[in-house]
């Protein structure tokens, strides 16, 4: 008897190794620890990606193990230029405090995240940082991504993205879709949004928060922290709390932000509120069609 489930045993184990190498991708915390180096060091994640050049995680993950946590391209100069898919899979148990400028699972993303969920519980302790549980700094695309994880910061602060921006030198065109904010948001800072801090140039679209955002400085938001970029199909649920220019879904909107189709259903505390935009330098809701033309243009230039 024994024998037989010393044998059945070492079958279940090659079982699992042959498992893990079907396919290419993220399968445990090592795997994850050494995808996140090689980023960082500036190579491309070959290792890790499928015949369609794509970085997948193949189950859930928890990096309580994880001894020496840093963000996936961490710096400028090293960002994640490649596409991950979480596989709607959840990455739990990070735990992230640092006083570093980017700080996320993603610091820089300048390639695509889709389909991932992040647990845990990220601070970022800089004045002049960025911090968002799935990504610090978006550049290219996020989508279908969601938070669990409480968020805390002194900078730009968002549940799933800390700022998402244009960059003058690229064509590409920032983009949040269809992501969501579960977990509980605190910032000190000017920036605090319930799924982004920032939003410059970008696109924020079919976003959803339920998570409390409390702000303690200006411009706090449901849904994004301070827009000069579009938001349009997104809704808040959760009370937002500020000190001054607090918004159901978005605190303060810039004279290049451009609102669409937007909705707020929690309540909203602070100094100077609004059901829906906490001070809007606009004072502008457009349409489809003239949402469109704006943003053609505007790239056009």
């Amino acid at each position: 008897m024994k024998r037989i489930f010393a044998m059945l045993c070492v079958l279940a184990l090659l079982a699992g190794c042959a498992q893990k190498g079907d396919a290419p991708g993220i399968y445990d915390v090592e795997d994850w620890e050494a995808f996140v180096q090689t980023v960082n060091a500036g190579a491309p994640p070959t290792a890790w990606e499928d015949a369609e050049g794509v970085v997948r995680l193949r189950g859930d993950l928890n990096l309580k193990r994880w001894k020496n946590p840093r963000p996936v391209g961490q710096e400028e100069l090293t960002p994640f230029r490649g596409t991950f898919d979480g596989g709607n899979y959840t990455i739990s148990g990070l735990k992230l405090k640092s006083d570093s400028l980017y700080v996320g699972l993603f610091g820089i993303n300048r390639g695509t995240i889709r389909r991932l969920t992040v647990d845990g519980r990220i601070e970022a302790t800089n004045a002049e940082g960025f911090v968002g549980a799935v990504c610090a700094e978006n550049l290219g695309r996020m989508e279908m991504c969601k938070n669990l994880a409480e968020v805390v910061g002194a900078g730009c602060v968002g549940g799933v993205v800390g700022r998402v921006q244009s960059d003058p030198s690229s064509t590409v065109v920032p983009l949040v879709s269809r992501c969501e904010n579960i977990g509980a948001i605190k910032g000190s800072g000017t920036q605090v949004g319930g799924l982004v801090g920032w939003s410059y140039r970008a696109k924020v679209v079919d976003g959803r928060n339920v998570g409390a955002v409390i702000g303690t400085g200006l411009y706090a938001g449901g849904v994004v922290g301070l827009n000069g970029g579009f938001v349009r199909g997104c809704r808040n649920e959760a009370p937002i709390r500020g000190r001054a220019y607090a918004g159901g879904v978005v605190g303060a909107n810039s004279n290049e932000g451009r609102l669409v189709d937007i909705d707020n259903h929690g309540p909203v505390m602070a100094e100077t509120i609004g059901d829906i935009v906490g001070e809007d330098f606009t004072q502008t809701l457009v349409d489809e069609d003239t949402l469109q033309e704006h943003y053609h243009h505007q790239h056009e230039m």
